[in-house]
Parts: structure tokens; sequence; C-alpha cells
């Protein structure tokens, strides 16, 4: 009896003794997402944002002047300069601003120098620092000093009108060959003669690249200009009519389209015709813009 008693004992024993082991779910792993930061299409950051931009001119002018001097003598008067110029400007709207129609365009340094000359010199009626507003418009390059106040002198707009030179203007989404142009007209002073000036600007993208950890876009551009005026010289009734062209590289910021790299030639041709004399000058130009 005893004996019988032990073995359901030793059923319950075995059956309740073991018991399956239990094995978690399995979880896929997801492969993480490789983002390409080449890869088109590209937009452009805050484009409008605050930037810091170095613009060099260095110029060679080469003038030419037939007037009855040199009709009696049997040569021309020619004459060859070489001129030099800095402009540091910061422009952009801050991002606690509201208005994006006026563009502020704050002047810290302009410098000029002429060779054989090396001291670098700030033009008569420019000053220190200065600030000018710029008026943005759709498809055009933002006019300086629209609206009339005490800093637009002809001086120093003359001065920050280099600052046009960083302005992209690009559509919101950019991929290779994309293409958009920008125009504008202003005024210029050029020895007391106002000139009206047409610009017409063509940008082409070519590619993005990696600049020191960032993405910069390879712009190409393109411009034309017209120039005419009329004026008074020593007394005497003069015109003057010019076109130029130029061709230009540019590395723009993705995150914000600031310049970050650009190099250029333009040359700019001029004639000024009088009574008593023809003026011609060439003006033969390498640009650079820089992120200071």
């Amino acid at each position: 009896m005893r004996l019988l008693r032990s073995i359901p004992l030793l059923v319950l024993a075995a059956c309740g003794g073991a018991r399956a082991s239990v094995r978690a779910p399995e979880v896929a792993v997801e492969a993480p997402v490789v983002v390409d930061r080449l890869a088109a299409p590209w937009r452009i950051g805050e484009a409008l944002g605050e930037r810091a931009q170095r613009v060099s001119v260095a110029a060679v002018l080469t003038s030419r002047v037939d007037s009855s001097a040199a009709v009696v003598s049997g040569a021309p008067e020619v004459r060859t300069d070489s001129v030099e110029s800095v402009l540091d400007v910061r422009w952009g709207v801050s991002a606690t601003s509201g208005a994006r129609e006026e563009i502020p365009v704050r002047v810290s340094r302009y410098v000029v120098r002429v060779a054989p000359d090396t001291a670098w010199r700030v033009p008569p009626g420019v000053g220190g620092a200065f600030v000018l507003m710029a008026r943005a418009e759709r498809g055009a390059v933002p006019v300086l000093c629209a609206a009339a106040s005490a800093e637009c002198t002809a001086a120093r707009v003359a001065a920050a009108q280099g600052w046009q030179e960083s302005w992209i203007g690009a559509p919101a989404v950019l991929e290779p060959g994309t293409r958009w142009r920008d125009s504008t007209a202003y005024v210029v002073m050029r020895d007391s003669i106002p000139l009206a000036v047409t610009s017409v600007r063509e940008f082409t993208v070519r590619e993005a690249v990696v600049r020191e950890g960032r993405v910069v876009l390879i712009v190409d551009r393109r411009s034309t200009q017209r120039l005419a005026g009329e004026g008074r010289q020593f007394g005497e009734a003069v015109r003057i009519t010019g076109s130029g062209e130029g061709v230009m590289r540019l590395e723009v910021a993705l995150a914000n389209g600031a310049v970050v790299r650009g190099d250029g030639t333009s040359v700019l041709a001029l004639q000024l015709v009088g009574r008593r004399r023809t003026q011609s000058l060439t003006q033969e130009s390498a640009i650079t813009i820089a992120a200071p």
C-alpha cells in the first residue's frame, strides 16, 4: 500500500517540476537611413538672414583721349591706371525682425588705393561705418536708397554698391541646371555726370560639394551692363555711353545662401564724346567675394 500511494506523488512531481522555456519575441532592427547631403533637389535655408561679406575688386583702367591737341601731334593720349577697393559689409534681416521688404546694408569699411600709392584710403564723403536700406523686389536686385535719407549721399551709395555682388536671389528649389535671372537699374555718378545703369544677371546651378564640413552649391553667373548719361565737363557738354559683361563662379552655402567664395572677371567699356574731344575708357576687373 505504501508503494501504490507513492506513485501518484511521483507523477505529479514529474508533471509539475519541469516548465517549458519561454523565448522573448524577436524585434526587427531597422537599418539606419543614410542621408545623402549632396542629393538634389536642394533648398537654401534663411536666404535673407544676416551675413558678412567682403567684396574685393582689382581693376586696370586704360584711357585713350582723342582731342584737338592729339590731332595736331598725330598721336592719341593713352594712360593706364590700377585701382583696388575693399568693401566689408553685413546685410540681411535678423531673425527677430518682422519686415522683409527693407534690407539693412551695413558698411563697416570701404577703402581704395590707386597705384603707385600703396596706402589704403577712405574716399571723400564716405566717412566711417554707415547703414543704407535696400528695397527687395521680385526678380530684381534690391535697390539701395529707394527712399531718400540723410545717409544716402552719392559717395556712400557708390561705396556700398558692391554689396549686390553677394546677392543671389535664388528660387526656393534648386537642381543641377536650374537657371534664373535678375535685373537692376540705378544711377551712379562718374566724374560729376549721372549715369543710368541697367544690369542683367543670369545664374546656373552646377553641383553641390562639401567645403569644410558644409554643403555649398556651385553656381555660375553671367552679367551684362548698359550705361548712358549726359552732363558737362570743363564747361563742355558731353555724353557717356558704355557696355560691359562679366562671369563669376560662386560657392553658395546651402544653409543660408551666403557666398562662401566667389571669383570672377568683368570688362566695362565707356566712351565720352564732347565737342572738342573723345575719350574711350576700358576697365578690366577681377572680383573676389569672401565670408570674413
